[in-house]
């Protein structure tokens, strides 16, 4: 599960209250990039970056800044949105890692604005391994803030 730090439920309400004179880009997810973290952590609302351990393999960035899905209903009926798939692919023999999630920051790079711990780990090794990765944010009443899709 994504799970959304105070910082995008802030921006997110913020974004509510302005008036339309404002433009979308003061919008925390506008430039966001996604990454990996190999540490075992259990997100919450005050997960940092500094308490994630990026992954480190030959060939890892973070992504480019994601771009942003139209808002779409999800099967659940929740309206959400959904950044482009991003694929993660070590270039060569790469220093192992053991990928256990992703992460969505800010464009200033520090401002954490979610993560999400995969159900399983997903093994970075070589040029071999690789799989893409996609960001939703769901506006759900029940705290349920969306999911990735890993493929």
């Amino acid at each position: 599960m994504f799970v959304p730090t105070k910082a995008l439920l802030q921006d997110k309400l913020n974004v509510l209250k302005v008036d339309q004179a404002v433009t979308p880009t003061t919008s925390k997810l506008f430039g966001a990039k996604i990454g990996l973290f190999t540490n075992a952590v259990v997100p919450s609302k005050d997960t940092v970056l500094a308490d994630l351990t990026e992954a480190n393999y030959t060939g890892y960035a973070q992504s480019a800044a994601v771009q942003w899905s139209n808002v779409f209903d999800d099967l659940s009926q929740k309206p959400s949105i959904r950044s482009q798939s991003v694929l993660f692919k070590p270039t060569g023999n790469a220093q192992l890692n053991t990928i256990r999630g992703a992460f969505l920051v800010a464009a200033d790079g520090v401002t954490l604005l979610g993560v999400e711990l995969f159900n399983n780990p997903i093994v970075q090794g070589d040029a071999d391994d690789g799989f893409t990765y996609a960001c939703t944010y769901s506006e759900d009443p029940n705290g349920n803030h969306g999911l990735g899709l890993v493929a």
